[in-house]
């Protein structure tokens, strides 16, 4: 993950967010340049999205930088999509997410994600009620 390495590797984000994970002191500049190199990549945000909710409020400052292309993917039909960035945006505590979350509210398509060595499954929206609920925590 160097300016040699040719991008090689930017597209495992779950592997770069568990890196950051166990030595956080590179937070800067991989969170960002993680969040940079999925999100404009249809087949990789769902591992961006997972990275974000995997570094929760330890990425915060980067998520803000890319708001706006973190956000668009509320417009996904998927639901796998809208249930990442919604447990994503609750682990950072985002509140410009909120509007968005608060419209899940009613889905009920399961949504399973993979969270500390466990696959969980929920309804979208109680993932996006629990999110609702750790925004609005926030101070």
């Amino acid at each position: 993950m160097n300016d040699e390495s040719g991008g090689i590797g930017w597209s495992s984000a779950q592997t770069i967010a568990g890196t950051i994970m166990l030595i956080p002191e590179i937070i800067d500049p991989y969170g960002s340049m993680m969040i940079a190199s999925t999100m404009d990549e249809p087949s990789l945000v769902k591992g961006g999205l997972w990275g974000i909710g995997r570094l929760g409020r330890s990425i915060a400052e980067s998520v803000e930088v890319f708001q706006d292309k973190i956000l668009v993917t509320f417009q996904s039909d998927d639901p796998e999509t809208l249930g990442l960035v919604s447990w994503a945006m609750g682990e950072v505590g985002f509140k410009p997410a909120l509007p968005y979350l608060e419209k899940l509210s009613a889905r009920k398509e399961p949504v399973q994600i993979y969270i500390n060595g466990d696959f969980q499954e929920k309804p979208l929206g109680r993932w996006a009620e629990e999110a609702v609920q750790k925004v609005s925590q926030q101070s």
